[in-house]
């Protein structure tokens, strides 16, 4: 691994609220002092309705429809980036594929990231990475999130984190110079990092913005939401979601918002507005509690990802974490909107370098790892040391 080396990545974020695919690039330095970047350009491929619909029903297709799909939608994922490096003149060191997540079960010892890196690979004249999460969950951890270990590397200035996604998460970073924060978390030893998936987000609003009126992807400003009323039962039922006392490392797939929390939805028999209210009042309290459960006080957030342009939810959270002293910081909006797929430019950038690209306090892994498959172009040679020679008693 080069000491200092400077890197061009290409990111690829399709996300659970399925809006569409983010791209990035980022030129990245490596040296001594660590990682800086420079965000060079992104851009946002929206998925079709048609394309909405197979992702959304893709965990309860065959098996044949999901192989298809795995292919299918990496030839998709292959022509936007095609799009984006030709229209942008970029001839980039490698690309980053996140996928996209259609089961995520770690405590059945799997995910599943479709977006085959195959054929994603024939697009590209790099190398390309994919598969982040399986081996963060082969080493016993949560496979989620990943981002923590981005977050730690390249934005020094903080130390909380919050994502407003498609699922809403929460990044606890110690850092050197800070006040040494009291972490709760489900790990034998006191974790340096702590991360853990909050609650569902995007994915519920976009659904229910829809719902309201089938012309809009989501719900403008909050706009909606702001109009209805906090419906008490189903406020109840889903803060009583037995996940919600799980200690970190945890982490939520679209398939346990399905099951668990859109039965809660269907049953409240509620307009659309009142639905929205109520869903924004539980990720605030949801949020609001895990801030509180961790003993966060007086510092600022980070926050990120769609959610960050709902103003209602903006100014709702903002409202419940100030009783703490906490402080919600929106970036700029590239920041706001392309900051995963950015990371994710950032670990496969790791990843061909060979070091190790997530945080195993944050994940519950067993011990750090190289994450990510790679895919070589065509007359790409790989410089390797010849193996160690095999010793007498492994070959009996």
């Amino acid at each position: 691994m080069a000491a200092q080396e400077d890197l061009l990545a290409v990111g690829l974020m399709s996300g659970s609220s399925l809006d569409g695919l983010d791209l990035t690039a980022v030129r990245l330095h490596f040296d001594a002092e660590g990682t800086s970047y420079e965000l060079v350009t992104a851009a946002t491929e929206a998925w079709s309705p048609e394309w909405q619909a197979r992702l959304a029903a893709l965990s309860e297709a065959s098996a044949a429809d999901y192989a298809k799909t795995h292919v299918d939608f990496a030839h998709a994922c292959g022509l936007a980036l095609r799009r984006f490096l030709v229209g942008q003149g970029l001839q980039p060191d490698v690309v980053a594929s996140h996928g996209h997540t259609v089961f995520h079960q770690p405590h059945r010892h799997f995910t599943a990231q479709i977006g085959c890196g195959q054929t994603l690979a024939t697009y590209a004249d790099c190398p390309v990475v994919t598969d982040f999460r399986p081996r963060d969950v082969a080493e016993g951890g949560e496979g989620a999130p990943l981002v923590p270990f981005g977050e730690l590397h390249l934005f020094p200035a903080y130390r909380l984190f919050l994502n407003l996604g498609g699922i809403a998460n929460l990044s606890i970073l110690q850092r050197e110079g800070a006040p040494t924060l009291n972490l709760m978390s489900r790990l034998r030893h006191p974790p340096r990092y702590l991360a853990c998936d909050l609650c569902p987000l995007n994915q519920l609003f976009n659904a229910l913005a829809r719902r309201h009126d089938p012309n809009l992807a989501y719900d403008p400003e909050g706009t909606i939401a702001r109009s209805g009323r906090v419906l008490p039962e189903l406020l109840a039922a889903l803060d009583a979601l037995p996940f919600y006392a799980l200690l970190p490392p945890r982490s939520l797939g679209r398939e346990w918002v399905e099951n668990e929390v859109w039965p809660l939805i269907e049953a409240a028999k509620a307009t659309p507005a009142d639905l929205l209210r109520t869903c924004v009042e539980h990720a605030v309290g949801q949020i609001a509690a895990e801030c509180q459960r961790q003993g966060l006080h007086n510092e600022a957030l980070l926050v990120t990802g769609g959610g960050a342009h709902n103003a209602f939810l903006i100014e709702s959270l903002s409202e419940q974490l100030a009783l703490r002293g906490l402080r919600v910081d929106v970036p700029e909006t590239q920041l706001v909107d392309y900051k995963e797929a950015l990371v994710f430019a950032f670990l496969g950038a790791c990843t061909l370098r060979g070091q190790p690209n997530h945080l195993p306090d944050a994940t519950g892994a067993r011990r750090a790892a190289v994450l990510g498959a790679v895919h070589l172009p065509v007359g790409w040679r790989v410089e390797r040391p010849a193996p160690p020679a095999l010793q007498p008693d492994l070959l009996r």
